[in-house]
């Protein structure tokens, strides 16, 4: 079965260090031109842990 798996790199300790991150609207842009019918994957940091995204997953909002 063919995959996408987004790549998890913890490499900050705090939101604000983060630098630049893709927008919602570049990260909509990109996953277009991916398999529709594809699973996504999250791919832990260590590379030896994997996870799931459901809808029911929670986003959480933050304000600087």
């Amino acid at each position: 079965m063919h995959y996408e798996i987004i790549s998890h790199r913890q490499t900050r300790e705090a939101e604000t260090a983060c630098g630049r991150t893709m927008t919602v609207g570049e990260l909509i842009e990109h996953l277009k031109e991916l398999d529709q019918d594809a699973p996504i994957i999250v791919a832990g940091y260590d590379g030896n842990l994997y996870n799931s995204i459901t809808a029911w997953d929670t986003i959480e909002e933050v304000e600087e």
